[in-house]
This record gives C-alpha cells, structure tokens and sequence, in this order.
C-alpha cells in the first residue's frame, strides 16, 4: 500500500497490537507436489478502464471466475478506506457496480486490500479487531455482499508493534500469503527503520490458519530481494503455487517494483526473483500489486500518477502473459 495509507491505516493498526498473546501451536500442513513448469512472460501494459467510477483506485485483485474486479479506495488521508467491485467487460475493461457491502467504512472500520479464493471467501485489512491483536479479517463474498465476517486467527505475531497486512489466499483457499510488519531488531542508515516479511500459513479444518514450519525457507529468495533483508510485501500465488508476486522496494528509493519468483515443485523454495516491467512510473515511482488471474494470463496491479500531501492518485494496470 502507499505511503499515506501506510501513516493513516498501518500506523494506527501498530498502535493499536500491543497485546502479547501465545502464538498458535497446530502442525503445519505438508504442502502438495504440482508438476507445472510452463511460466512463460509478462509484457504489454495497458491501463484498466472502470466505467462509471471516478474515484480513488487501488490494490485490484480478480475473482477467479474473472466475473469481478475487487479493489479499494485507498491514497487519501482525509477519508475512510472502502471495498469495491466492478463487473467485467473485458480483460482490460470494467463496469462499476458500487460498494462492496456488509463490510462499513468509517474511521474505525476502514477496509482495504481486498483478496478472494474461488469459494468466494474474502480477506482484507482492517483495524476492527486491533484490540484482539489482528489486522485481517476474512468473511464470505457473494456477488457484492459479505457475510460471515470473523477475524483471521493463527497468523499473527501477537507481539507489540507487529501486524499483519497484504494477505492473499491462494485460488483453492488452502494456503494464505500474508506480510510481517515490525520495528526492525538491527538500526542501521542503510536499512529501512522497519521490517516487512512475506510468510505462508495453511487452513486448518476449523478456519484459523497455522504458519508453514518451513516458510521462512520457501521464502528465503523472496524475502532479500535488491540485497535488503525482510523488507518484501504483498505477496500473492499462481493457481498453482509455482508463482509469486510481490512487491520490494529499495529504500531510499521512490521505485516501488513489483518481482515474480518462480519454482518447479511447490515443496521447494522460490527461485531469484525477477522484476516485472510495469512500465513508465509516476512521480513517485510506485508500481504495486498482487493479483494474477486464476489461467495465469492477466496480472493486475496499480501504479502512482500523481502524489500530493493527503492524497495519492493511482492507476490500474493489467499485464499479458506472453
């Protein structure tokens, strides 16, 4: 997410995880074997229409029917963050429909980030339930409307000044991707102040999830991408988990880019990483998003296009795979 949803909505999420509770002890799930080896490339860039909608756009993400396109209006500091939906035209082309409802949007409820599964089961951030030490929610999307709605139990630190954002069900539900976000152990001019880590969990049969005991391995390349350790966010999985996008800035610099790694077996660790060619950037440089489609063959994302002091204006974009 930007930088002003990072002060308005983090922030506040961080001040709010001040309780220690113990970590969820449950074994972790073994991870299934795929065969698919066939990735090919992205290229092509070309800007996502919503037709009817004129408002802030950001963090798209596909249903896997390809029938809806979720996304937020995050980039303002002066009002509240809301869920959205709009129906699909085409790959590139969308037709509003309005608010995703069941979720709220005021100070205290704010909602972004929006992901889905195919059995419609939808997860956000929000600081709803800051109190119990969790910043995801979860709940169950049918054609605009959610219910259901509980918070995701099992993935977070429960440790003071930690929280968890960005997180992405894999398409059958059974894994989700998320981010560790925390005060940074090591000072150092040349890291940035904070600590921001993608982990993997596995549903448990009652909802909650349990972190994989081998995800920091599977993450090894993802996690220290451009030589900085732990400070890779927002990552999301292929249909078959033999792909993951993410975003890893480089501190100090304004770029914000989005990198795919890649592997053979999903029992293994992602390869190196590479970067994704997003395209021109805006002023600020940010290119960011998670959201490839269930076939693999349209990944969306946003970029910045015009940055001021309380509001951040983006763009949605689609690559091809060619």
């Amino acid at each position: 997410m930007l930088k002003e949803i990072r002060e308005v909505v983090y922030l506040a999420l961080m001040a709010s995880l001040a309780l220690a509770i113990s970590a969820c002890g449950s074994t972790p799930t073994v991870i299934p074997v795929s065969t698919h080896t066939d990735f090919g490339n992205f290229g092509n860039p070309e800007l996502v229409t919503i037709q009817g909608y004129t408002g802030l756009t950001e963090d798209p993400y596909i249903t896997s029917d390809e029938k809806y396109l979720l996304f937020d209006s995050a980039g303002s500091s002066n009002v509240p963050i809301s869920l959205f939906y709009a129906k699909k035209i085409d790959y590139k082309t969308f037709s509003f429909v309005g608010e995703i409802q069941g979720i709220g949007a005021t100070e205290a409820l704010s909602a972004a980030a929006p992901a889905i599964d195919t059995a419609g089961n939808l997860y956000f951030l929000t600081p709803r339930y800051a109190s119990q030490g969790i910043s995801i929610a979860q709940g169950t999307f049918t054609d605009g409307v959610v219910t259901n709605l509980a918070p995701v139990v099992g993935i977070s630190k429960q440790q003071s000044g930690w929280f968890n954002m960005g997180a992405i069900p894999s398409r059958d539900g059974q894994y989700l991707v998320f981010t560790d976000n925390g005060p940074r152990a090591v000072k150092s001019a040349d890291l940035p102040p904070g600590e921001s880590s993608i982990v993997i969990a596995a549903k448990n049969a009652d909802g909650t999830f349990t972190r994989l005991a081998n995800s920091d391995e599977l993450m090894k390349n993802v996690n220290t991408v451009r030589g900085v350790l732990n400070f890779s966010y927002g990552g999301g999985l292929s249909s078959d988990d033999l792909e993951i996008f993410f975003v890893a800035p480089l501190f100090g610099d304004p770029d914000h880019s989005i990198y795919v790694a890649r592997r053979a077996s999903i029992t293994e660790p992602f390869d190196v990483a590479q970067k994704l060619d997003t395209g021109p950037g805006g002023p600020a440089g940010l290119a960011e998003g998670s959201s490839i489609s269930l076939d693999g063959k349209h990944f969306y994302y946003h970029k910045v296009v015009d940055s001021g002091l309380s509001t951040a204006r983006t763009a949605l974009y689609v690559l091809s795979r060619q």
